[in-house]
């Protein structure tokens, strides 16, 4: 039987076959796929921009707008699309310094310096690991990021000081940081999120890598305003039998194990020979069953995850939406939301998080429940 390969439409397949080697968007190896066991499926979809508003989802590389690199959104857009996930906990560690203090005290610039060693930031090292079409699972690098508060924050005092001349005539904007209660909690809210950012950083690195992707973007790279890549994943046929047959063990008190159902399913897989289990009474047998502790999702979690799969199964509305401070068609619209709800620690984003909210019960509304219970059934 050969690889199953599932299509998002009729258009997608197309431009995959019809794909050159110069395309520099599309990342899909269909030799490998064609190879895969019949125990795995391929998953292509593509990531959509706007290539007539490229800041919008790129950060500007050289300042000329003529190479982009993709920003946080969209590199967890593209994690997505590729079935990339974090291995483990991150190693978090802080930044110790020896610095200079004077500029937290607003001390004049001629005066002497105030040595002092402190914590200015935070070092995250993080790995992550991606299925390959061979069906076997490739970790990246180990990933580590800095975020220096310190830095930042010295900078952003140093520029306002600069067009104030010293806070000796008025700027454009009102002054921000022009004494030490002021610098000080700036500083402690640069160093609240410095652990969350810095793993954002490592997180990206490690997409850019299992998604093989290339350090920065052309202009007419990008003109299409896609990019596509494939998802290796378990067939949902095999888990299913799986499934079954784990249900079917349990029912019959463990005297039918998992090994043997998927002899019956005629699965093909190599059986590890810790697999075997012997029990020499029914009193002395256990069913060697792992009860995973399942966690909570957070509200954000469960929203980025029905959104994600309301639009993967197609069954948010298409048409102009009419939802509050929406201009676009709805399916698009909902698709920003859920790359917002995909970066760490939005909610600190107050308005976009409260918009992100209402836009959920709102879309929730209009999908039917039956359409909803569905994401339930599909599990199995």
């Amino acid at each position: 039987m050969s690889a199953k390969i599932h299509y998002g439409n009729a258009k997608l397949k197309e431009r995959v076959e019809r794909r050159s080697p110069e395309d520099k968007n599309v990342y899909i190896n269909l030799d490998a796929i064609a190879e895969l066991p019949d125990e795995y499926e391929a998953i292509i979809s593509e990531v959509i921009f706007d290539p007539k508003d490229l800041p919008a989802s790129f950060s500007d590389v050289d300042g000329k707008g003529g190479a982009w690199m993709p920003g946080t959104a969209l590199m967890y857009e593209i994690a997505e699309a590729c079935g990339i996930s974090g291995i483990g906990e991150p190693i978090i560690e802080p930044i110790i310094e020896e610095v200079d203090y004077n500029p937290m005290l607003c001390a004049p610039m001629d005066a002497l310096p105030t040595k002092r060693k402190m914590i200015v930031g935070k070092r995250v090292s993080k790995q992550s690991q991606v299925m390959q079409e061979d069906g076997t699972m490739r970790a990246s690098s180990v990933c580590t990021s800095d975020y220096n508060a310190w830095e930042r924050c010295s900078e952003a005092w140093s520029k306002e000081e600069m067009y104030t001349n010293g806070y000796t005539k008025e700027g454009k904007f009102p002054p921000k940081y022009d004494n030490k209660y002021k610098r000080k909690h700036h500083f402690d809210e640069e160093m609240k999120f410095a652990h969350a950012k810095a793993e954002t950083k490592s997180h990206i690195k490690t997409i850019r890598e299992l998604a093989k992707m290339q350090t920065g973007f052309k202009t007419e790279d990008l003109k299409e305003g896609r990019l596509i890549f494939v998802k290796i994943r378990r067939s949902s046929m095999v888990l299913k039998l799986e499934t079954a047959a784990r249900l079917e063990a349990i029912k019959n008190g463990g005297k039918q194990q998992l090994g043997s159902a998927r002899q019956s399913a005629e699965i093909e897989s190599p059986k590890p020979e810790s697999a075997t289990v012997q029990a020499s009474t029914d009193d002395d047998f256990q069913l060697e069953a792992e009860v995973e502790t399942v966690t909570p999702l957070t509200e954000r979690e469960q929203m980025h995850k029905e959104l994600s799969d309301w639009l993967a199964r197609g069954i948010i509305p298409k048409g102009i939406t009419t939802l509050k401070d929406a201009t676009e068609e709805l399916p698009k619209y909902v698709k920003k939301i859920v790359a917002f709800l995909a970066v760490i620690d939005c909610e600190q984003q107050t308005d976009r998080w409260k918009k992100a909210q209402r836009v959920y019960k709102e879309v929730k509304a209009i999908i039917p429940a039956d359409l909803q219970a569905k994401q339930e059934e599909d599990i199995f």
